[in-house]
């Protein structure tokens, strides 16, 4: 019996070894259990300006941003998607360094942890000779159960955390509707786009306009690169049925 106990508990440790371990983007460290996903990574990318997760049901194509850093600088980072449908989600991160270059991270699905937690069940000999389980109960009280002391304490630590930590910062996160691919094109999604008018208009970054694309009827989209001229930031404003949808911008790199 010692010997597969013994070779059960050097498994478990194993196991948790695997499991803590923690990548270096551009590799990263994903995780799913308990319906959520768990994402992280050390980053090697002090300037990185943004950093940003994406996924899609699709290796290649239709990823969407779920979450952008607040601060990118972070040496280490972790995020949970506990909104995700399902553990079979394509999952990766976008890096921008120096407001020009940018890189994806290669594409990959969640690793399934199926361990469970061990319970220990320690036995105790009664006067009957009989042996019986030794349960420990906690009566410490539960937020729920606290004293008014406690709840004016929670909410002091509350307020002062408040007021010690600074408002996030928002920052700019890649557009679901108005995106540069991964070939360097300019992609163009829209949704219900047979039964909404989309008006699109494209100005260079110091807001001189471009063009524009008048009743878009087709998506997506894919707009030549060559259309904006030369490489660097363009802004847009994305009009549903005549009102202002979203108003962004996006990134053109130079070719290699």
């Amino acid at each position: 019996m010692k010997p597969i106990v013994t070779s059960f508990i050097l498994l478990l440790v194993f196991s948790f070894s695997a499991f803590g371990q923690t990548d270096t983007l551009p590799k990263f460290s994903l995780v799913a259990k308990d319906r959520k996903i768990t994402i992280n990574w050390i980053n090697r990318y002090p300037n990185a300006q943004q950093i940003s997760i994406q996924r899609s049901k699709d290796s290649l194509k239709n990823f969407l941003t779920i979450h952008s850093l607040p601060d990118p600088s972070l040496k280490k980072y972790t995020f949970i998607d506990d909104k995700a449908p399902n553990d079979s989600l394509y999952y990766r991160v976008f890096v921008l360094i120096g407001g020009v270059n940018y890189f994806f991270t290669p594409a990959k699905r969640p690793f399934i942890d199926t361990t469970k937690p061990v319970v220990i069940i320690k036995p105790a000999d009664n006067k009957d000779g009989k042996k019986k389980t030794d349960v420990t109960k906690d009566n410490s009280p539960t937020p729920d159960h606290a004293g008014n002391g406690g709840e004016k304490n929670e909410k002091n630590d509350k307020e002062g955390k408040d007021e010690d930590v600074p408002p996030p910062v928002k920052k700019w996160a890649p557009s679901i509707y108005v995106f540069t691919s991964d070939d360097g094109n300019v992609s163009i999604v829209l949704p219900e786009y047979k039964t909404k008018k989309y008006h699109i208009k494209f100005f260079e970054e110091n807001d001189t306009p471009i063009f524009e694309l008048h009743e878009v009827k087709e998506s997506p989209l894919l707009l030549d690169k060559v259309n904006f001229l030369h490489s660097g930031w363009f802004k847009f404003e994305l009009y549903q049925n005549g009102k202002l949808l979203e108003k962004s911008k996006f990134l053109i790199t130079r070719d290699n």
